[in-house]
């Protein structure tokens, strides 16, 4: 027989918080409870017994306390259950209420930032990024100057949970405070099975979630196989700010994408070479960075570089 362990949650309707969709209504009553071990857990005699009581309205809460150990008789016990606690029961001898430092103080998104994801594993998500529709992850490549890349790497429409659906795939990182920010990376799209098109955005604001979809900024889409590019306001691609032709960007091949924001205005670059410059809307102060594709399928990114502009 191996080890054992039961967990028994007594929550109540009111202090069970869901949003995916609202919890129907349900009771819950202090009650006594007899439960029946079989098989080889039949032969068990003795449960370590752990109490959680949590507190609401001003009461004090209980977490993790050793109490005494419930016998078992013929593989039956029966204990009592209070509202809104959490039973661990379990034959594990050496069961210990864990500790944890003091969590460090806030701070702001540390500057210069960069990361050439050389130092992961392969399938690991990347550090500091908040992924918010598709998903991301650490792969390998055949170029010797990215090795390892992130990588979108849904290729068909997943079923979603959100209304309105999010997408195209979105991945942020920073702080919500940034206003003046360099951003730059370093992005790769196949001819069979790439993106239509990739973007870098800055200033991105908004709840996300399921609220991505209303999320602002400014957003710089890249069509490289149209040749095409614009930028937008809004993630949603509603408020176009500008478009125009892409010269030199070509599929299969490495470019670097670089945006400047600096109080109203925002000049976009490829290869070093301007693109195009465009005057930032006064509702646009502050945000994230973003990354992300023009659909759900596939694209690599690497060397990501953000850091304040040079004055």
């Amino acid at each position: 027989m191996k080890d054992l362990t039961i967990i028994i949650e007594t929550v109540s309707h009111n202090h069970s918080a869901c949003v995916r969709p609202p919890l129907p209504q349900y009771s819950v009553i202090a009650q006594n409870a007899t439960f029946q071990l079989k098989g080889s857990f039949g032969r068990v005699k003795r449960l370590f017994f752990w109490y959680t009581k949590l507190g609401f309205s001003n009461e004090e809460s209980v977490y993790f306390k050793e109490q005494e150990s419930v016998k078992v008789f013929n593989g039956s016990f029966s204990i009592f259950l209070d509202v809104d606690s959490l039973v661990t029961l379990t034959t594990v001898t050496k069961g210990k209420h864990g500790s944890f430092a003091d969590p460090p103080i806030q701070s702001h998104f540390p500057l210069p930032y960069s990361d050439d994801f050389q130092a992961y594993h392969v399938n690991e998500e990347p550090y500091n990024f908040a992924q918010q529709a598709g998903v991301w992850e650490i792969q390998l490549n055949n170029d010797l100057q990215h090795q390892q890349v992130i990588r979108q790497v849904i290729t068909e429409q997943p079923i979603h949970w959100c209304d309105p659906v999010v997408q195209p795939p979105i991945n942020i990182i920073g702080d919500p405070t940034w206003t003046d920010i360099t951003a730059s990376i370093d992005f790769f799209i196949p001819s069979r099975g790439g993106s239509s098109a990739v973007f870098l955005a800055v200033r991105v604001r908004g709840r996300m979630g399921c609220d991505t979809m209303a999320a602002t900024g400014v957003f710089f889409w890249a069509s490289v196989e149209t040749q095409t590019y614009r930028v937008t306001a809004d993630f949603a691609s509603t408020v176009l700010l500008t478009h125009g032709k892409l010269l030199g960007v070509f599929l299969d091949k490495w470019h670097t994408l670089t945006t400047t924001v600096q109080g109203e205005f925002c000049v976009w670059s490829i290869d070093g070479k301007l693109v195009t410059s465009v005057q930032v809307p006064t509702s646009l102060k502050e945000g994230f960075v973003a990354i992300g594709t023009g659909n759900f399928s596939a694209a690599d990114f690497d060397n990501v570089n953000i850091d304040r502009p040079v004055k």
